[in-house]
């Protein structure tokens, strides 16, 4: 197998999410995927990128049709249950764009993307939305001459500041600074280089990257303006024959490298490495993988969090699966995540992106039954997370001045800025909204929050509840993920003269109406405003009138 195929085939995309990794680790909550929501398009997804803002899900891909050499590239975003196109349907139309990157920063959305050439070259472009139409970033597309490789250049964007990194056999690094695209550091870098990746941290751009003559994994960062190696070269497993995909992450300072190798007998093995101010030493086992080709891995920070993702192929005893795994470092092991069930098997990219409280995971695969592109797009809750609220998820009869309350895993504060809203669910309509701060409304006490209602609610309505992402922070820094999806906290109101609970009015409630007017028995005073039917403020023979008229279908 040529050295050119075994890159290929090991083209991985490795997401390594961590940060905070003095503190100990914690167990991701969920025990299953959640599903988030699904995109379809005309023909074949391909190249997809993910990224989350503020609660909002963002995918970038390339959309052909069958028979055709168009090549669209699209971008994006989940409004609610629905796929909303970002700046037009789509961003650039070219037949040969092959390679996506999406990132959003304080709310622009940037995506940069490699164009082949027919010659022995390729451009990189990157654009950014803010409203209106998308813009290139600097006055053009930089054209790259060199042999054309696959995960030839890296796009980050650092608290609003665009970084690329891109190989011609050495590596540049360019920085959009002034209204213009800048060559940092004082040369190339690099001999017989591939697959930069690149991570800014505090403003020090690092790079990872992999030299193919020798077989290496180097770490470098700017320091000033020269590239400097961290430490040595990467130690790498015995018995290697093949490394690909480094990926960086810094942690305050600390980084790590995740990366792929390919031993004597082509088993195909994850690897990841810390450097520890001295010397490159492995976190948890060496080749942690199965032996299965490890394809498309990705690399991300979240506090306190430590997991590997990649994309498992198995073509062994002539069968054909892919499927997403996702592990995580615990005491000194890597855990598969979640313990019960797994992403579904069949899909042909993986992509990855991290939110306070949650990571994404993007897979594409073709629709039988329409022929159409599929995104699916589910969910693994991590850190902070309601494991308890009231009412119930999907609960019936709830009184319309209800007590609305959650329990979280932790202790939690209020973040300024964020609301909590009791929603409509006919038409997602606000009918009371609060401050998470406002502690005349919500009420915090160790990790239970307690809403105070001002609005009755509709009888017989259908409501749900929604969080603004990010909007409580527990002790060890862990942000909620929040709740958009009106169908993960919705609750229905009890129907109006309905006092025993069974969705209608009966003549059993009528009877206990004349009791309470007769003296006999006391109503709650919930009660009371379910049966006071004309909301004159009294129960009285008018109300059980109303209750009869509704029995026999008179009125209602």
């Amino acid at each position: 197998m040529s050295l050119f195929k075994r890159a290929l085939l090991l083209s991985l995309a490795f997401v390594l999410l961590l940060a905070g990794l003095q503190n100990k680790p914690v167990r991701a909550a969920a025990p299953d995927w959640m599903d988030v929501g699904t995109l379809t398009d005309e023909g074949y997804i391909t190249n997809v990128s993910l990224a989350t803002y503020d609660g909002v899900v963002y995918a970038a891909y390339i959309q052909s049709n069958p028979g055709s050499i168009e090549r669209k590239l699209k971008v994006k975003k989940l409004n609610g249950s629905t796929w909303e196109p970002v700046g037009g349907e789509w961003v650039a139309d070219n037949k040969l764009i092959d390679e996506v990157q999406l990132v959003v920063s304080q709310g622009v959305v940037y995506v940069a993307y490699k164009t082949d050439s027919p010659r022995s070259s390729y451009s990189v472009a990157v654009k950014k939305y803010e409203g209106g139409a998308w813009k290139t970033v600097g006055d053009s597309e930089f054209v790259v001459e060199g042999v054309m490789t696959f995960e030839a250049f890296s796009f980050y964007v650092d608290e609003g500041i665009p970084y690329v990194a891109y190989t011609t056999s050495q590596i540049t690094v360019k920085k959009f600074d002034n209204g213009s695209w800048q060559t940092i550091g004082n040369d190339r870098f690099g001999n017989h280089a591939q697959a930069p990746h690149l991570y800014v941290d505090k403003g020090t751009p690092y790079v990872a990257y992999q030299e193919t003559n020798p077989a290496d994994i180097i770490l470098v960062k700017l320091t000033g303006q020269t590239w400097e190696k961290v430490g040595n070269k990467i130690a790498l497993p015995s018995w290697f024959m093949w490394v690909v995909s480094p990926k960086v992450y810094v942690d305050n300072g600390t980084p790590y490298v995740a990366f792929g190798q390919q031993d004597m007998t082509n088993a195909q093995h994850l690897n990841v490495r810390k450097y520890n101010g001295s010397n490159w030493e492995s976190v948890g086992s060496e080749n942690f993988s199965d032996g299965t080709q490890a394809m498309h891995i990705t690399f991300e920070g979240t506090r306190d969090q430590l997991f590997v993702s990649y994309q498992e192929y198995d073509g062994r005893n002539g069968g054909f699966t892919m499927k997403p795994v996702l592990k995580q470092y615990l005491n000194g092991s890597w855990i598969t995540v979640p313990g019960q069930g797994t992403f579904p098997t069949g899909y042909y990219d993986i992509a990855i992106a991290v939110d306070p409280g949650a990571l994404y995971v993007a897979a594409n695969t073709v629709d039988q039954a329409t022929n159409k592109g599929k995104l699916d797009i589910k969910l693994i809750p991590l850190g902070l997370q309601i494991s308890s609220h009231t009412p119930a998820k999907d609960a019936t009869g709830v009184p319309l001045k209800p007590s609305v309350s959650m329990t979280f895993s932790q202790n939690v504060a209020p973040v300024s800025g964020k609301t909590i809203s009791i929603r409509k669910a006919s038409d997602n309509s606000v009918v009371e909204s609060m401050a998470v701060n406002d502690a005349q409304k919500v009420n915090i006490t160790g990790n239970t929050v307690s809403l105070r209602l001002n609005t009755s609610l509709a009888s017989n309505t259908k409501y749900y509840v929604s969080i603004d992402s990010g909007a409580f922070l527990s002790g060890d820094g862990s942000l909620y993920k929040g709740i958009a999806d009106p169908k993960e906290w919705s609750f229905t109101t009890l129907v109006k003269g309905d006092l025993t609970g069974d969705g209608k009015v009966t003549p059993a409630d009528i009877l206990l109406v004349n009791q309470y007017i007769l003296g006999k028995i006391t109503l709650t005073p919930e009660q009371l405003k379910a049966v006071d039917m004309n909301d004159d403020g009294v129960v009285d023979a008018k109300d059980t009138a109303i209750m009869m008229n509704i029995y026999l279908g008179r009125a209602g």
